[in-house]
């Protein structure tokens, strides 16, 4: 992106609870400079975690342990969040997270209403373990 001024978003904006971050970065871009090239996806939907991150995100954006302690409001950053192109008003939707079993009650989901790529609403489900076959 030689020329354009990356505007990423100041450090600020990280500063609040997780609750209050997560709709926040909505409609912002997450960008990934990879060996390969530029990767970008805007934020459409975010999950406020207080431990963990989602996977799914990390793997398709090629994000490993190798960017742990990247500074994303660093333009010279390879990963770095930056404001969209055009910042419009968003109607946010809040609800539960997906798939959980713990917390359940707690409104830490955020998405952009009416996106279509946005997931699904999934209450969890516990997994049936399988009784092991017995050895004749």
């Amino acid at each position: 992106m030689e020329g354009v001024p990356l505007v990423v978003l100041p450090r600020e904006v990280f500063a609040g609870s997780a609750t209050a971050v997560a709709p926040t970065v909505l409609g912002c871009v997450l960008e990934h400079e990879t060996p390969e090239g530029l990767v970008a996806v805007m934020l459409t939907e975010v999950e406020a975690y207080m431990a963990r991150g989602p996977g799914r995100l990390c793997k398709a954006l090629d994000i490993t342990r190798a960017q742990d302690g990247a500074d994303v409001c660093d333009p010279a950053s390879p990963l770095r969040v930056r404001w969209p192109d055009q910042r419009e008003t968003l109607d946010i939707s809040q609800g539960p997270r997906i798939g959980i079993s713990v917390a359940t009650d707690f409104p830490w989901r955020f998405w952009v209403t009416g996106d279509p790529t946005v997931s699904a609403y999934r209450p969890y489900t516990p997994r049936l373990r399988r009784k092991p076959v017995s050895a004749q």
